[in-house]
């Protein structure tokens, strides 16, 4: 169980909409978010450009995870994670889920300033994260954010929406809410990506 704070009534918007659904709601005890966080971008993608929305079974995802790094979820020991560079090489280089043709069509390494500006023209941003922990649980509250000092525990989340002050995030299943202090106490690395399915939703006429 992670801690999570209740998701901010102040009405984070995004392209997720309506998505209540995300990957690894089965599974929160294995280090395979680096491949989950694709597949909520995917999610997100599929939910406004190509519906029905496409979430990947915490199968597909721990297949991928094996094929790149030997994962095998019954042996603990093979379970040594991911960096997100080496997960995007692999969806270039390999398609995803199967689909050798579902390849992103660009990406671009962001600062944590840029994050709004990516999930607002590509529907999502796919990042990394040093996290801190509570008893054993991340924590995704102010709680434990202390002068900045980043946590010791890397984490991939999926941000897909955002407004003044606060993120909404992806992970292990659900969406939660961030804010913005957090974002850039916790925030290492993060990508922009062209899913190879996105279009700009049209609004009016």
């Amino acid at each position: 169980m992670i801690l999570l704070p209740p998701v901010n009534p102040a009405g984070i918007y995004g392209y997720a909409a309506g998505l209540t659904t995300f990957c690894l709601g089965e599974n929160n005890t294995f280090g395979t978010c680096a491949f989950a966080g694709i597949g909520n971008g995917h999610a997100v993608v599929t939910n406004v450009c190509s519906p029905p929305v496409q979430i990947m079974s915490d199968g597909e995802i721990e297949r991928m995870d094996n094929a790149v790094t030997g994962f095998i979820p019954t042996d603990r020991l093979s379970d040594h994670g991911a960096a997100l560079i080496t997960v995007l090489n692999y969806w270039r280089d390999h398609g995803w889920a199967g689909d050798p043709t579902m390849v992103p069509l660009d990406r671009q390494e962001i600062t944590v300033n840029q994050i709004s500006a990516a999930v607002d023209a590509m529907g999502w941003a796919y990042c990394g994260f040093q996290l801190p922990k509570i008893d054993g649980e991340f924590d995704l509250s102010d709680k434990s954010v202390r002068d900045g000092v980043p946590g010791k525990d890397a984490h991939c989340m999926t941000v897909i929406g955002a407004s003044p002050g606060f993120f909404e995030v992806a992970t292990w299943g659900e969406r939660r809410t961030v804010t913005d202090t957090w974002m850039r106490t916790y925030f290492r690395c993060g990508y922009a990506i062209l899913h190879p399915l996105w279009r700009r939703p049209v609004v009016g006429n």
